[in-house]
C-alpha cells in the first residue's frame, strides 16, 4: 500500500514539473512572439535574434539567412557565388545577358530566389511593364523626361493632408524631407518656387526622388493645411527622429518596388535636343547641365560622352560573357565591405545592390 501511494506522489510530482516546463516554453515563445523587429528586418530562429535577410548573421559559415516559414528567417546553405542567385537548380549570375527584360538584372527576394527588375537609375511603366533609364524620354512627351520618384510613406507622426499643386485635390505631404541642405520635418512658408503666398500659407512635397529630396521644377507639391506641422529652422533634431530617418531611408533603398516613373518638365532650353544625365545631375542647383544628343537614344543605355549623350558601347543592361568575370579570388580588397543588402559585383566591378524586399 506504502509503495503505491509513494509511486502516485512520484507521478503527480512529474506530472507537475511537466505542466511547469510547459507553461515556462509557452512564456518563452509568447515574448519571443511579441518581441518585435526593426521594419526591414526578421527573426532568426537560430538565435531569436533580428537580422536582415540574405546575411550570414548566426549561420555556419557558408550558410545565409532566407525566409521559408515567414516572419522567421533559418539557416541555408549558400549554393551560389556572392553576385549570383539560383534559378531552376541554377547559378546564375544577376548581369547575365537573355535573363530579363531590357533595362532589368536579376535582384533576390527574401527567400534568396531570383527576380527581374529594374536596373538602378531606372524606373518602370506602370501601364507598358518596360522600364527606362532617368533622364531620358523614354514614353514621356518630347519637352518631358523619366524621373524615379520614391513611394515610401513618411514618419506617420509627421504626416498631414494638403490641397496638390497639380491636381487640387487633397493630397498626403511627404515628411521628412531633405530641403536647402537638412532635413526638414514641416510645412515650409511660401512656395518651392521661393515665392510668398498670401495669408502666411505654406507647401510641402507631395512625392520625393530616391534620396527623399523634393523634385526642383515638378509640380509635385501642395497647400497645406492649417493642422499641419510648421518648419523651424534651427530646430534641434531628436535622437529618435534621426534614427527614424536612416530606417526609413534603409527601407526606401531596399525597397525599388515602391520606384515609380513620372515624366517631368524637361529643364534644358532646347529639350528636344539636350537632355540631363544622372552623372552630373545636381537636384540643389536650378540651373542643370544639358548634354547635347548625339544620336538616336532609343532603345539603348544612354551614357555620357565628352561631346555630349550617347549609346553605350553595350547595348543592352547585361550583355554579359561568364568568361570575362573576375574570380572573387582576385577581385578587389573592398568589395567585403558592401553595405547590407548589396554584393560585389564582379561584371560591374562595384558594389550593387542584391536584395530587393
Amino acid at each position: 500500500f506504502t509503495s503505491t501511494r509513494d509511486s502516485r506522489s512520484y507521478i503527480g510530482r512529474h506530472k507537475m514539473k511537466s505542466i511547469l516546463r510547459l507553461l515556462i516554453n509557452l512564456v518563452t515563445v509568447m515574448n519571443i512572439c511579441d518581441a518585435r523587429c526593426p521594419d526591414d528586418q526578421l527573426m532568426s530562429s537560430s538565435d531569436w535574434s533580428c537580422y536582415s535577410p540574405l546575411v550570414q548573421g548566426p549561420c555556419e559559415q557558408g550558410e545565409w539567412l532566407v525566409v521559408r516559414n515567414y516572419p522567421l528567417l533559418s539557416c541555408e546553405k549558400r549554393r551560389c557565388e556572392e553576385d549570383e542567385v539560383e534559378i531552376g537548380g541554377e547559378c546564375v549570375n544577376i548581369y547575365k545577358s537573355g535573363v530579363c527584360s531590357f533595362g532589368e538584372r536579376m535582384y533576390a527576394n527574401e527567400r534568396g530566389e531570383g527576380l527581374c527588375h529594374c536596373e538602378q537609375g531606372w524606373a518602370k511603366h506602370d501601364l507598358e511593364k518596360k522600364c527606362y533609364q532617368e533622364f531620358t524620354r523614354g514614353p514621356c512627351r518630347g519637352s518631358e523626361m523619366v524621373r524615379a520618384v520614391d513611394d515610401t510613406k513618411g514618419l506617420d507622426k509627421f504626416s498631414c493632408s494638403a490641397t496638390s499643386k497639380k491636381s487640387r485635390k487633397s493630397t498626403t505631404c511627404k515628411f521628412p524631407f531633405f530641403h536647402n541642405g537638412q532635413w526638414t520635418f514641416g510645412c515650409v512658408k511660401g512656395d518651392p518656387n521661393g515665392s510668398k503666398r498670401s495669408k502666411g500659407e505654406s507647401w510641402c512635397p507631395t512625392q520625393l526622388d530616391m534620396k527623399r529630396r523634393f523634385i526642383k521644377g515638378s509640380n509635385f507639391w501642395g497647400v497645406c493645411d492649417e493642422k499641419c506641422p510648421k518648419d523651424t529652422e534651427g530646430s534641434f533634431l531628436l535622437s529618435s527622429n534621426f534614427l527614424s530617418i536612416k530606417k526609413m531611408i534603409k527601407a526606401s533603398w531596399k525597397n525599388m518596388r515602391k520606384c515609380q516613373l513620372t515624366c517631368l518638365h524637361n529643364p534644358c532650353k532646347n529639350p528636344y535636343r539636350n537632355l540631363p544625365h544622372s552623372s552630373t545631375w545636381d537636384p540643389i542647383h536650378h540651373d542643370p547641365v544639358c548634354h547635347p544628343i548625339l544620336e538616336d537614344l532609343r532603345n539603348c543605355v544612354v551614357s555620357k560622352e565628352r561631346d555630349g549623350l550617347v549609346c553605350s558601347k553595350t547595348k543592352g543592361k547585361s550583355g554579359i560573357q561568364v568568361s570575362t568575370l573576375v574570380p572573387f579570388s582576385v577581385a578587389p580588397l573592398n568589395y567585403k565591405t558592401c553595405s547590407e543588402g548589396e554584393v560585389f559585383s564582379r561584371f560591374r566591378r562595384k558594389c550593387v545592390r542584391f536584395l530587393i524586399t
